[in-house]
């Protein structure tokens, strides 16, 4: 990046590796610095962009026009905005001296739904021009993107420089979750046994390395520690291995989560769209502690919904995220079948009824809420999904710019 913004020439970097290392949080840091330190005769101007929230890949150049400053008509359409680009980022220098700089996390979601890859080429493309004043820093997990499904930036020149983050280790993770978590607890009044985090440090080593996932743990277990000292003022401030592990437990062991990871696409969109009605009549509950007896009791036991109501969300998450859409057979046949048969869910007809209706088969989900969310962590795609809220409200705060 100093590189690039010192001598106003363009450049691109990949940045990898597996999730909960830190690759977003550390070029967010650079960002910040390069933007705090700019010298007044090599200004840029930077882009924040994440590939999940385009609908469409191409669509990245209109944003991208927009926050480079080129006339709103130009930017309005994908191709017209990609021409514009072209003209502004391939330049001579000596029109002016600045710097374009997109960062572009999750960038491997361009791929989506663009077989030739042109979105992505055109970026690397852009970025490797001799004459170019654009840099590119894209972040994704997979290791091999470019290698994979952009083999001709290599035979043209224009790989990437990339740089790996690998899994944190044992001893990496232990040593950070004792600085987070310590401070945590200390706010609290509350220690946190050594041992315990060790426990922590070895689990999510041996899994994953997501420092995200340790982190979860450990607060977790703080809550859990707190609980107990509300419940017994003589329990002991503390985070115990007891506590850890018994969280580590709910989270790790659960039967549900190696099944969820192996589901086909579709199936694992209707597993989230029970978890987003779930959601919602566990927050209708929350806002309304007056509910009668029938809706209060729902929502305090296992998760039950009509087929109907879960396919509603189904559409409504397909129509807002540009998801393949499904018929009523194929929801009510083939897709609830498929989680039926891998016990994450019992489907019945009212009163027991066989052969009914979506509106009267009802499905009773088997694996708790933590269990979906954790299967699904890896994914950032499946992840939004979860959230519950709307391609354009990520789009709205997925991205912003800085000059």
């Amino acid at each position: 990046l100093s590189r690039c913004t010192t001598e106003c020439t363009g450049g691109s970097l990949y940045v990898c590796g597996s999730t909960g290392t830190g690759k977003t949080a550390s070029v967010s840091l650079c960002v910040e610095e390069l933007n705090a330190a700019q010298r007044k005769n090599s200004p840029a101007t930077v882009a924040l962009l994440n590939g999940n929230s385009f609908a469409q890949p191409a669509t990245i150049y209109c944003k991208l026009a927009e926050l480079f400053g080129v006339n709103a008509d130009a930017a309005s359409q994908p191709e017209s905005a990609r021409k514009a680009l072209d003209d502004l980022l391939l330049s001579q220098p000596r029109r002016k001296q600045r710097l374009f700089l997109a960062v572009v996390d999750e960038i491997d979601q361009l791929r989506a739904g663009d077989r030739q890859q042109e979105v992505l080429y055109q970026l690397f493309g852009w970025a490797c021009r001799d004459a170019s004043r654009f840099a590119l820093l894209g972040i994704a997990n997979a290791v091999d993107l470019h290698e994979r499904f952009l083999p001709k930036l290599r035979q043209s020149g224009c790989s990437p420089d990339i740089l790996v983050y690998p899994a944190y280790t044992k001893d990496q993770l232990r040593a950070i979750l004792e600085e987070r978590m310590l401070q945590d607890a200390s706010q609290a009044d509350f220690g946190f046994d050594a041992v315990a985090l060790e426990l922590c440090a070895r689990k999510i080593a041996s899994k994953s390395g997501d420092l995200r996932k340790g982190l979860e743990v450990c607060k977790k277990a703080l809550l859990q520690a707190k609980s107990r000292v509300a419940a017994d003022p003589q329990a002991k401030k503390a985070v115990s291995v007891g506590h850890m592990a018994a969280v580590m437990r709910s989270l790790f062991d659960s039967p549900y989560v190696e099944t969820i990871q192996a589901l086909p696409q579709q199936a694992q969109y209707a597993l989230i769209a029970i978890s987003r009605c779930a959601r919602k009549r566990a927050a209708k509950s929350v806002a309304n502690p007056d509910l009668g007896g029938e809706a209060k009791g729902a929502a305090a036991s296992a998760p039950r919904f009509s087929a109907d109501e879960i396919l509603t969300e189904y559409q409504r998450m397909s129509k807002d995220w540009k998801l393949p859409a499904v018929s009523r057979a194929e929801f009510a046949g083939s897709i609830l079948d498929q989680l039926a048969q891998d016990s994450l869910i019992t489907v019945s007809g009212r009163g027991g009824k066989k052969g009914a209706s979506l509106k009267d088969k009802m499905v009773i989900l088997a694996p708790k809420l933590d269990d979906i969310d954790y299967a699904m962590e890896g994914s950032a795609a499946l992840r939004q999904l979860l959230s519950g809220k709307s391609n354009r409200q990520f789009g709205a705060n997925m991205y912003s710019s800085a000059t």
